[in-house]
């Protein structure tokens, strides 16, 4: 009767002439493109004479997009990423309030990097509704 050895050695010879299927590896090149921030995020912006006054007072009906516009209002043209307005809601719903202000044509958001920047339609807005922004800006 053979015994078979079940030491390092033999074991590891035995592997090397046993011929064993390799599993199937995938390049990497095949996998498709993951794709970047910048074909993620495609803003679309009203023209001017597209934005409507009903529109505009809609969007400015709801408290927390009220408080995104005196946000912006108050950094005076500078461009805020949507993480720096102090809102306690999901980002579903944040991102939700931003697309509604861009829809009816009173924020502006580009990306740059991995942050989206906003930025208020002030010349805009002011040209086609004077003094609606004065408005907006008080408190009360």
């Amino acid at each position: 009767m053979r015994r078979e050895c079940k030491c390092l050695a033999c074991s590891s010879a035995l592997e090397q002439r046993l011929v064993l299927p390799s599993p199937r590896v995938r390049s990497l090149s095949n996998l498709p493109k993951r794709p970047t921030l910048s074909r993620l995020k495609r803003y679309s912006h009203p023209a001017l004479k597209n934005i409507d006054l009903a529109d505009v007072m809609q969007a400015l009906a709801d408290p927390c997009r009220l408080a995104i516009v005196r946000a912006l209002l108050a950094t005076r043209g500078r461009e805020l990423a949507c993480t720096d307005i102090p809102l306690r809601i999901s980002k579903a719903t944040r991102s939700h309030h931003f697309e509604v202000l861009r829809d009816a044509g009173i924020i502006s958001s580009r990306c740059e990097g991995t942050k989206c920047l906003t930025s208020l339609r002030r010349r805009d807005l002011d040209r086609h509704f004077p003094g609606l922004l004065k408005l907006v800006g008080r408190q009360g």
